[in-house]
């Protein structure tokens, strides 16, 4: 049930637009509604139902379904909070990035292994980086610790360390050198080879103390030969069985007799044999010993020998097991006695290191059990420096668990960029796909049911069709009544309010009766349909009027808000209703510099109040320019259609007059003026404007300031209830563009006076119609950029473009990057879109990723989508595309232009930025193109850093950095450089006053959320 009969157009048209006109009844502003309402009945009796590729459809929506869950797993585990860490991997690309970009970065290759990540949480990554920074004031990192001989070694506790310390020292500086000394000895008074051993010595010194046993009972003869013969001629019988030796009685009687002669005289030998076999060993050992043979000789000072030998052999069996703690650790028994000394010498002199061991195992330790390990010993490799620590330990953990989710959660793909893009193409192209069908199965579902309800009663179709072509005077709603398959034939009826009862019989039962209470219609006019609806929808906007449909029902109903996303409103005029009531309802969509949909034709007239009216009402000359515009567009444009729209309704009728004198007689406005057209000429005013659409509009304010300048604050339906949505509609009126015809100006109206928010829109609306700039810097909304869209911007930067950061109006949506570039100063092309966390807020994928997508096209954008994947990955892949996007602009606007134009005329970011020109709106603020040349690297003459400038004394010699370039054209190294040359004065500065030093130091005269963004990281990066 329509409001007015252009509403009940409205939708049948929009209906007819889908394909789905056969299924609808329009008895608006129908004089002959009972004789087109038979017809139309008669004639949807014998649909048929259109042909549908249904396993296309299918196919489709199996496709579309896929892609849905692809996109809504990855951007769910994108987004997905990790426990125990409460963070998500998007988080971990913001934070690598953020870690792997500037002067200092974070380069470990190492990663914790996925056991170690849930003991690391906020207070495990405090812990763990206070023991890598520990480990290192310890000396871990330090290379002289690490060449140091304790290295590797193992103290549990500082008595242990002081204990082997000791020992350490008395074989370095004692028994060592006297063990050399005694070898060197013992090699040169009995001809043994020098012992080179510890063990070699002690077992050279053992068979000298074991010949000095066998000297006491034989003369030093018995070592001329082998005794071997003898040992077994002076053995029992069974060991020589025992062995299967033989030897005949005579032969042991002559060895026997041979060994008794050598026994020293007077000497009693209790066992004859075993005494032999203790000279057949010390004899076999003393020849591996003296290769040359002789007879064995002893030492003088054997004794002393043995006593310093043996507290040697304690004391180096006593220092093993600490000593062997280490990695491939020698024994020290076997090492070469030279090689001993020097390196209990080198244990000895390194007190220091061994009394930091105990602490140093202890953190080493715990830093095992945290799975760091690796990660200390890649620290100390590349010698980190203790400001860098925790930035490496983030980085590690940062890269572990980013691919630990990885590994883990499949629906992240593998951070696959270009299969993102591709999803999220396939899925705006099938979303529309699917839309766009909708209607025909829909209209096969209709005529299906039309044809089933025919079979199943052929002759009250029959009948129906009968009773629908006499004209017996039989009531519609009579006949509809009686053959219920009148409904069916029709299921979508457009009715007014008064005709209701003449349709439907007081006890007709409808399944949804929807009510437009888009007009304050009265309760009582619609309870007719009210009472015969099952179900009942009210559609209308509680807030514009006291009373009415929707402002008494609305509090009685369930409700629910519709988006209003697809409005064609100047984001500001949006932004002005979000702020009045509307928020959350309409949203203030960013559109490109210079394509207002608003121009001001600023009228000088003035005049005085009508007779019993407050305000100055239709000046002439407004109505005369108003004229003018008209017949302009009717010359120019015949083709499009036009409607003026008047503020008041005095103003109306004057316009109304006037322009049908102007055109009567002319035959060159004859055709468009004539009143068959589809979309004719129409002047009408405010309250007329609601569902009016033309292709272009004129709104004429109509009110005026006095003879002597004064503006009477008061414009009538604008300043009243509603004024300010009525407006709205008269703004909404226009496809295209609206033109404003004013003898008043923005000026002209004191802010503080304009109480009503009609009023106050109304000089909204004048200051955008005169060309005011709509968007706001990207950080006065106060977010910071995020790291990747930071590292994509600098990217972007070097490409020569101009880069926006939170494009958009106070309060309203922002576009994450609005991209344009130097040869079109104040314009942007295209818009950057990524899957932040505004993104993830909306849970519709087919509001986010295709209507938000839409709604920027239409507003003139070229629309990228950067997935933070993508930017990770390959950020200057990312930059390639959207470079690509601004090029195409810069062709399409050349060939418009008539000259040549191509990729190639694109600025690198070494190239020099071309002057800009006029512009037709106020310039965003961006980062401009640098130059290059010697002025890009040099200093200008006349400074010397030292002197000169009163703020650089007492600061180091400046750098040689250029003064006046663009901000872009100086590198991360030389922002550096000065920031450090600025802090050389020792002056304490917050950072804000920082980045205020380096703007002045560098002589930057352009502001700009970019140029803030870049000198706030420098700053912050050596902070």
């Amino acid at each position: 049930m329509p409001a007015t009969g252009a509403d009940g157009h409205a939708v049948a048209d929009a209906l007819r637009d889908l394909g789905l006109g056969d299924l609808v009844l329009d008895l608006t502003e129908d004089a002959s509604w009972r004789r087109h309402a038979a017809e139309g009945i008669k004639e949807a009796l014998g649909a048929t139902p259109p042909e549908l590729d249904v396993a296309a459809i299918v196919d489709m929506r199996e496709r579309l379904t896929a892609v849905r869950e692809r996109l809504t797993r990855y951007v769910g585990a994108l987004h997905e909070r990790r426990a125990p860490w409460g963070v998500s991997a998007y988080d971990a690309l913001q934070k690598l990035a953020d870690l792997t970009t500037g002067r200092v970065r974070a380069r470990t290759k190492t990663r914790i292994a996925s056991d170690h990540l849930e003991q690391l949480d906020e207070e495990g990554l405090a812990r763990a980086a206070a023991l890598l920074t520990r480990a290192r004031r310890l000396g871990v990192f330090d290379p002289r610790s690490r060449a140091s001989a304790w290295n590797g070694i193992r103290v549990t506790d500082i008595d242990e360390a002081t204990d082997v310390l000791a020992r350490l020292s008395r074989l370095a500086d004692e028994l060592l050198p006297a063990v050399l000394r005694h070898t060197a000895e013992v090699a040169s008074s009995t001809g043994l080879t020098r012992a080179t051993t510890l063990a070699d010595w002690c077992e050279q010194l053992e068979m000298l103390d074991g010949v000095r046993d066998c000297l006491d009972v034989f003369v030093p003869e018995v070592f001329e030969r082998s005794a071997a013969d003898m040992v077994i001629a002076t053995a029992t019988r069974r060991w020589r069985d025992e062995r299967s030796i033989e030897m005949n009685a005579s032969t042991r009687r002559r060895f026997i007799r041979q060994a008794k002669d050598l026994v020293r005289p007077g000497r009693e030998v209790g066992d004859l044999h075993a005494e032999l076999v203790k000279v057949q060993q010390r004899r076999e050992v003393w020849r591996r010993h003296d290769p040359d043979g002789g007879w064995p000789s002893l030492p003088p000072g054997l004794d002393e020998m043995q006593a310093t030998a043996d507290r040697a052999r304690r004391a180096v069996r006593e220092i093993q097991p600490v000593l062997g703690r280490a990695e491939d650790a020698p024994d020290l028994m076997t090492m070469r006695l030279g090689d001993l000394e020097t390196r209990t010498r080198a244990l000895a002199e390194d007190d220091a290191t061994a009394q930091a061991l105990p602490d140093r195992g202890r953190v080493m330790a715990e830093l095992d059990e945290m799975g760091l390990i690796p990660l200390a010993q890649d620290l100390a490799d590349r010698r980190v420096e203790a400001d860098q620590i925790e930035d490496e330990l983030t980085y590690c953990w940062w890269s572990s668990l980013l691919a630990r989710i990885l590994r883990d959660d499949p629906a992240m793909g593998g951070l696959d960029a270009s299969a993102l893009n591709d999803m999220a193409d396939s899925l705006r192209e099938l979303d529309a796909a699917q839309a766009a069908c909708l209607a025909g199965p829909v209209a096969h579902a209709c005529a299906r049911r039309v044809r089933a309800a025919i079979e199943t009663d052929k002759n009250d179709a029959r009948e129906l069709y009968r009773a629908l072509s006499r004209e017996n005077g039989v009531p519609l709603r009579d006949i509809i009544a009686s053959h219920p398959v009148a409904l069916v034939a029709k299921p979508v009826w457009i009715v007014p309010p008064t005709l209701v009862p003449q349709v439907f019989i007081p006890d007709a039962v409808i399944d949804l009766a929807i009510l437009d209470a888009s007009t304050p219609m009265p309760v009582a006019q619609v309870m007719p349909a009210f009472v015969r609806a099952e179900q009942v929808l009210v559609v209308g906007d509680p807030r514009r009027a006291a009373t009415g449909l929707a402002a008494e029902l609305g509090p009685l109903l369930p409700s629910v808000t519709l988006p209003t996303g697809r409005n064609t409103l100047d984001p500001q005029i949006a932004a002005f209703l979000a702020s009045n009531g509307y928020e959350g309802v309409v949203e203030a969509v960013p559109s490109p510099p210079g394509t207002s949909p608003l121009s001001l034709e600023r009228v000088d007239g003035r005049g005085m109040p009508a007779p019993g009216q407050m305000a100055v009402e239709s000046v002439p000359a407004e109505v005369e320019r108003v004229v003018d515009l008209v017949i302009d567009h009717a010359l120019s444009r015949p083709g499009s259609s036009l409607a003026v729209v008047a503020l008041n309704a005095r103003h109306a009728e004057e316009i109304r007059r006037a322009v049908a004198a102007a055109v009567t007689g002319s035959v060159a406005l004859e055709e468009f003026f004539a009143a068959g057209a589809a979309e004719p000429f129409i002047v009408v005013d405010l309250p007329e404007a609601r569902s009016l659409r033309r292709d272009h509009a004129i709104i004429s304010v109509g009110y005026a300031k006095t003879p002597h300048g004064r503006t009477i604050h008061s414009f009538g339906a604008v300043s009243e209830a509603g004024g300010m949505v009525a407006l709205v509609e008269a703004l909404c009126v226009s496809r295209h563009r609206t033109q404003v015809a004013s003898c008043l100006g923005p000026d002209d109206l004191e802010p503080e006076r304009l109480h009503a928010p009609g009023a106050r829109l109304l000089r909204e609306v004048l200051v955008r119609a005169r060309g005011e700039a709509g968007v706001v810097d990207g950080g006065a909304d106060g977010a910071a950029p995020e790291r990747l869209l930071v590292d994509l911007a600098e990217h972007l930067w070097r490409k020569g473009l101009e880069v926006v950061p939170h494009y958009g109006v106070a309060d309203g949506p922002r576009i994450p990057l609005a991209i344009g570039h130097s040869d079109y100063p104040g314009e942007l092309f295209v818009a950057v879109l990524t899957d932040d966390d505004a993104y993830v807020a909306e849970p519709s994928l087919r509001r986010r990723d295709r209507h938000w997508v839409e709604r920027l096209q239409q507003r003139g954008w070229l629309v990228h989508t950067a997935f933070s994947a993508g930017v990770f990955v390959d950020p200057e892949a990312e930059a390639r595309r959207v470079e690509e996007l601004v090029v195409s602009v810069l062709t399409a606007r050349a060939r418009a232009d008539g000259a040549p134009r191509g990729p190639a005329a694109l600025p690198r970011a070494e190239e020099p930025a071309p002057a800009p020109g006029p512009a037709s709106a106020p310039a965003p603020p961006t980062i401009p193109v640098p130059p290059s040349g010697p002025a890009a690297s040099t200093r200008p003459a006349g400074r010397d850093g030292a002197a000169g400038d009163p703020a650089d004394r007492g600061r180091a010699p400046r750098p040689s950095v250029a003064e006046g370039l663009p901000l872009q054209a100086y590198s991360d190294d030389q922002l550096d450089d000065m920031v450090a040359w600025i802090r050389s004065d020792g002056v304490q500065r917050d950072e804000r006053a920082e980045v205020e030093e380096l703007r002045t130091a560098l002589s930057l005269t352009r502001r700009g959320t970019g140029i803030d963004a870049v000198l706030s990281n420098a700053v912050r990066r050596s902070r």
